[in-house]
């Protein structure tokens, strides 16, 4: 089955495409290499978390940049955040605005997983990036985001304590401090922030009651939504299994089965980094390697993936993993 896909908003990618653009800096390769063109992205709710990363990585590239991220991320503004940021933004006071933070970041992303405990006078954040072999200047921004957000809504009162990141400085450690104002470890067993209490104490200068009634409405809405969209992308995905030893249904059957537009049903794979075919060459590589792992003959396989002919599967196959389907079981046995 497949990986978890992971994605952030598009409001983080405009910043750094904004960011980058004022440098005379173009992102057309990265878009390139997706298929893709920002229209295209600015049209969606989330885009793909390695296309987002990969941005970055060219913006190091062309500016020659080590602390692209740091600097990209003190630049947002509040609509970079999105709804997020609105929402924390009009909160009564940080404590409120962390514990947003903390139930909604899946609006943003769902490419960070953290933890927040309160140890004395101290709030620690331990967080975790995926995927594993993302840029470090995507978790780099969205540090530096935070504290350029907080220093804003708290008009300057805002800091952090300490920073611990599990990875090496990729730059002088001198420019982590100046830019996130405390001290920075690198190398470290995990990713951890340390704020003192004290610094979330202060009363939003932008804190509105009313607003951020219908905010937090909002944003639990959107949430269940994006939880009923993985609902809809599993029991597609089982549809679409179901179906493959008659063929593979079209994605006109598939839209009438699940009463959506084929537009609709497209932007949805979309946040999961998935076109239609994409999704079932993915199912039936999967389910493929399933059947040669169980000894199936390859015309029964070809035939349960729906294919009218054994050579149609053994051309498919060979595209999907670059090896025959013979070769493929005869490695197998030989591990």
């Amino acid at each position: 089955m497949q990986n978890t896909e992971y994605n952030v908003a598009v409001e983080p990618l405009e910043a750094i495409v904004e960011y980058l653009e004022d440098r005379g800096i173009s992102l057309a390769p990265v878009w390139q290499r997706y298929n893709t063109s920002l229209a295209e992205l600015q049209e969606q709710q989330f885009v793909p978390f390695e296309l987002f990363s990969a941005c970055f990585d060219l913006g190091e590239q062309k500016t020659q940049d080590l602390n692209l991220g740091l600097n990209a991320g003190a630049t947002i503004s509040t609509r970079h955040w999105g709804q997020l940021g609105y929402l924390m933004l009009s909160g009564d006071d940080g404590f409120e605005s962390i514990n947003y933070m903390q139930r909604f970041a899946k609006l943003t992303t769902n490419s960070m997983e953290s933890r927040f405990e309160m140890s004395g006078q101290h709030l620690v954040c331990y967080f975790k990036m995926f995927p594993e072999a993302y840029s470090r200047h995507t978790c780099e921004f969205f540090i530096s985001a935070v504290y350029s957000l907080g220093k804003f809504m708290s008009d300057g009162h805002f800091k952090f304590k300490e920073i611990k990141f599990s990875y090496p400085n990729g730059s002088p450690v001198e420019d982590y401090e100046r830019i996130l104002g405390c001290h920075c470890l690198f190398n470290q067993e995990e990713n951890k922030i340390t704020v003192e209490q004290s610094a979330l104490a202060f009363t939003s200068t932008f804190r509105d009651p009313r607003l951020k009634k219908v905010l937090e409405q909002h944003a639990v809405s959107v949430l269940q939504h994006l939880g009923s969209d993985d609902d809809v992308v599993r029991d597609l995905k089982t549809f679409v299994s179901d179906a493959l030893p008659n063929g593979a249904p079209s994605l006109k059957q598939v839209c009438e089965h699940f009463q959506m537009s084929e537009r609709s049903l497209q932007r949805l794979l979309a946040k999961h980094s998935l076109s239609y075919q994409e999704l079932v060459d993915n199912l039936r590589s999967d389910l493929a390697k399933t059947y040669i792992e169980n000894d199936y003959s390859f015309l029964d396989i070809a035939l349960l993936l729906g294919y009218s002919e054994q050579s149609a599967f053994h051309r498919a196959f060979k595209r999907w993993t670059g090896l025959p389907p013979a070769k493929y079981k005869k490695k197998l046995q030989a591990n």
